[in-house]
């Protein structure tokens, strides 16, 4: 089973205002100057000025980050430490994504005063920024502790909490912020995912539909209700929920991987491959959408994309033997036999490579990766289909007829898979036989429109 990717957290740091430079107000029209003398001079260039906070400010204001911290880190000794300069500096290199510079600053000014709730907040987004996780939690908190009604503090330490697997401990942040705010959905949702991190559903289902109905047109709140309802069981509940998060944003990545890979499990395949098709744009590097996308198509019956998406997937993430399953499962599906065998058997030894010891010489991996245990099932399957084909490839009457089937397949089979460490026995082929029916009937059907020079006829939608 594929695990589906975290919600994308929220993020609730206001985007700062901005205010035109002094020099841009007094660039007023030339009748506003005629009946009133605003006394306005002409601007000094920025360049020109000494370095001071106000300059600094104003480089903030237009946009010139490099320039301000520049500006802000040429002052003097003196000036260099006052909480404006510091404040702003660290300010000004969080915005530049330059976190793990700005804690020091950030932390001149919180060491001086610990009540300094703003000193305190920007440090706490630093911290977090930086990665430094525990240290964020605890300067989150203790902002809380300072402003118990701050909403962007309550918020980021709950999704650090849920993050670090705490999830209880974010359910009481999140239960005391919501006697703060009780209608923030955005509250409400952070704790139906912290129930749901907690394996709560009926109470994170409570907290979902609430998130839903305080704001919604909040994609966040539609989404977690949606991966409530799919780990409840609920697929047309689960999938209503993503769609109405797709209708708010038509390009969330996790509602169209999520909803895609439901209704290709159980519902419309054709409009799952729709959804994940737009998944892939969103992220073309990523190996899980690309395999989500392949997963669709095979329901759909579509063969050849389904290989060209799990080779796709493939190539994104070598090291995942489950990409190189699905892969062979498709070509074995599309009645590639030889192909799927030859992709199973090099997984396989790429295992080897990597764990020697996981992956024996002779014989099965019993017990060993159950992604390890399906290629070599897969090799298998693909070994007696290719057997199967071969003999008379065009015609159907050699396809088996009953349990058993004759010992020169059996041979093929064995031929086919020498060197691998692959012995199947008797038994299990004969026990094999019977569910490779319709992939075999596919394989000849590929195997005689080849040899006739035509494109191979469509497969039906069966899969093995």
């Amino acid at each position: 089973m594929l695990q589906l990717p975290r919600i994308p957290r929220l993020h609730t740091t206001p985007a700062p205002q901005h205010h035109p430079p002094q020099h841009a107000r007094c660039n007023l029209p030339m009748i506003v100057l005629l009946v009133a003398a605003t006394g306005c001079a002409a601007p000094q260039r920025v360049e020109d000025e000494a370095p001071s906070v106000d300059r600094a400010r104003r480089e903030v204001l237009d946009g010139r980050l490099q320039q301000a911290e520049a500006t802000l880190t040429a002052l003097g000794a003196g000036e260099a430490s006052d909480r404006r300069v510091l404040l702003l500096l660290g300010e000004v290199r969080i915005r530049r994504g330059q976190h793990e510079a700005a804690v020091p600053v950030l932390s001149r000014v919180v060491e001086r005063d610990a009540d300094d709730s703003e000193a305190a907040t920007l440090l706490a987004r630093a911290l977090e920024g930086a990665g430094k996780g525990p240290a964020a939690v605890h300067a989150w908190t203790r902002v809380l502790a300072q402003v118990p009604d701050d909403l962007e503090a309550a918020t980021r330490l709950a999704r650090l909490l849920i993050d670090q697997e705490r999830p209880q401990d974010a359910s009481r942040v999140l239960a005391a912020a919501i006697k703060q705010r009780p209608t923030e959905p955005q509250l409400w949702r952070l704790l139906a995912d912290a129930r749901l991190a907690r394996g709560r559903l009926p109470q994170a289902l409570e907290a979902a539909r609430r998130a839903t109905e305080l704001g919604p047109q909040r994609v966040g709140s539609w989404v977690v209700l949606g991966d409530v309802e799919r780990l409840r069981g609920e697929v047309t509940a689960a999938v209503s929920a993503y769609r109405k998060a797709l209708a708010i944003d038509p390009q969330h990545g996790h509602a169209l991987l999520a909803a895609g890979l439901l209704l290709a499990e159980h519902g419309d395949a054709a409009e799952a491959v729709a959804l994940l098709r737009r998944r892939v744009k969103i992220a073309a590097g990523d190996a899980g959408p690309w395999n989500a996308l392949a997963i669709a198509h095979l329901r759909a019956g579509e063969y050849d994309p389904a290989i060209d998406a799990a080779t796709r997937a493939r190539d994104l993430q070598p090291a995942d033997l489950s990409l190189h399953a699905n892969l062979a499962t498709a070509l074995l599906a599309s009645g590639r036999a030889d192909d799927a065998l030859v992709a199973s058997l090099a997984a396989r030894a790429l295992a080897a490579e990597a764990a020697p010891t996981a992956v024996p010489t002779s014989g099965p991996s019993a017990g060993a990766d159950p992604k390890l245990r399906r290629l070599e099932a897969l090799a298998i399957k693909a070994a007696l289909v290719g057997a199967l084909v071969a003999p008379a490839c065009v015609s159907a009457a050699t396809a088996p007829k009953g349990p058993a089937i004759a010992r020169d397949v059996r041979a093929e089979v064995r031929r086919r898979l020498q060197g691998s460490g692959l012995l199947p026995s008797d038994d299990e082929l004969d026990e094999l036989a019977p569910r490779v029916l319709e992939t075999t009937r596919r394989a000849r059907l590929r195997c005689a429109s080849t040899r006739k020079g035509a494109p191979a006829p469509a497969p039906n939608g069966d899969t093995p």
